[in-house]
């Protein structure tokens, strides 16, 4: 076996420049690859699995898959729950400021602007400059540098997208255990068949796929519809998942269905 260093696992990598140590650390990391790959592509053969993981890594080529939405950031905000109109507006565009900056300047989003301080910001900009340099957890320093900038976000008029973009926001819904549970135990069965089959459930089928599908069903189509999950999982999954928000479970003396 080969042995790394671990020193730099949880270094900074979004800080710029890289040090002469993280760029080492990073070589060794993946030197290794090219043998470990040949390993595990005869591994892969012999189980008659190899063109399972060349579908996943052509998944990773297409660059759609790394397209973000540029709103995605704040709609995912709990603030954006909380606020009122115009603060919306500003954390749009405030989250849409800091990535960037961060773009431009090559640094971490959190180098521009810390996040804890970003709700203290968007509800102070009504009382204005003096206000937000009245609140103790906002250091003068942003405040004197970026006012310009956060009061010009704040002023401007909402634009028809901006506003189209906050009718995307979800409403927080309502706990439902039983259904919770239900997931958790349709999951449960898909992981008992990858332990199985002997295939890591994670590759299968990620807890991020499960969360899609309870927003919405018809991502159980994309999921198990095609490639090599359809053939791996048939026709049961897709469609216990599709009918999820119907599934019933029965508990019996001697049953449960």
């Amino acid at each position: 076996g080969i042995s790394l260093k671990k020193g730099y696992t949880v270094t900074n990598w979004e800080a710029r420049p890289l040090t002469k140590q993280q760029i080492g650390y990073a070589l060794d990391d993946v030197l290794p690859l090219y043998d470990m790959w040949q390993n595990l592509k005869q591994r892969l053969e012999e189980r008659g699995r190899f063109a399972w993981a060349k579908e996943e890594f052509e998944a990773l080529e297409r660059s759609a898959r790394y397209e973000k939405d540029p709103y995605d950031e704040a709609l995912k905000s709990s603030l954006m729950r909380k606020a009122n109109q115009k603060e919306k507006i500003f954390l749009l565009r405030l989250y849409n400021w800091r990535t960037s900056e961060a773009e431009r300047k090559n640094y971490s989003k959190e180098m521009i602007l810390s996040s804890k301080l970003i709700g203290h910001i968007a509800r102070g900009m009504r009382s204005g400059k003096n206000a937000l340099k009245g609140n103790r957890r906002l250091p003068d320093r942003i405040v004197d540098r970026y006012w310009s900038t956060f009061d010009s976000l704040y002023q401007q008029p909402a634009s028809d997208e901006e506003l189209s973009v906050l009718k995307r926001i979800k409403k927080q819904k309502k706990d439902d255990p039983q259904k919770d549970l239900l997931y958790e135990i349709l999951y449960s069965v898909i992981k008992y068949k990858c332990l199985d089959k002997g295939i890591d459930v994670s590759i299968a089928f990620p807890r991020a796929d499960l969360k899609l599908i309870k927003e919405d069903v018809s991502h159980a189509d994309v999921v198990f519809n095609a490639g090599w999950r359809q053939a791996f999982f048939g026709k049961t999954f897709n469609k216990w998942l599709k009918n999820s928000p119907h599934l019933q479970i029965d508990i019996g003396p001697d049953s449960i269905e």
